[in-house]
């Protein structure tokens, strides 16, 4: 049998997925409704509050690292696939380079923006 990478990447997709469809939205009413309508301090998303709780723990730079990073490889999957599925097979090596080589890329600056945080 073949040697493949392939479930890394689908275990990557499905994480990225899973958090794309269960976090990001729960993210978005907090940030964009919520506290904008008053429901919440305004100050609770200011940069010195926000600043402090990421810079004070490393609990929160991970979640933070993985609700940022996964979604990356999520679409990076979904998006190679997608363009096989449109006609380019023929460069699907190209395509995957390119894609996942845009996710790790994402990653690895997430990781560093957080690490100097």
């Amino acid at each position: 049998m073949a040697k493949s990478n392939e479930p890394i990447f689908w275990s990557l997709f499905s994480a990225g997925g899973m958090i794309a469809a269960l976090v990001l939205p729960t993210l978005m009413v907090i940030t964009g409704l919520v506290i904008p309508h008053g429901f919440a301090p305004l100050d609770a998303l200011s940069y010195e509050r926000v600043h402090a709780v990421v810079s004070g723990s490393i609990v929160v730079k991970l979640v933070l690292f993985g609700v940022i990073a996964l979604p990356f490889f999520h679409w990076a999957h979904r998006f190679k696939f997608t363009l096989v599925d449109v006609g380019l097979r023929k460069i699907s090596l190209l395509l995957a380079v390119l894609c996942y080589g845009s996710a790790i890329a994402g990653t690895v600056f997430t990781a560093v923006v957080l690490w100097r945080i």
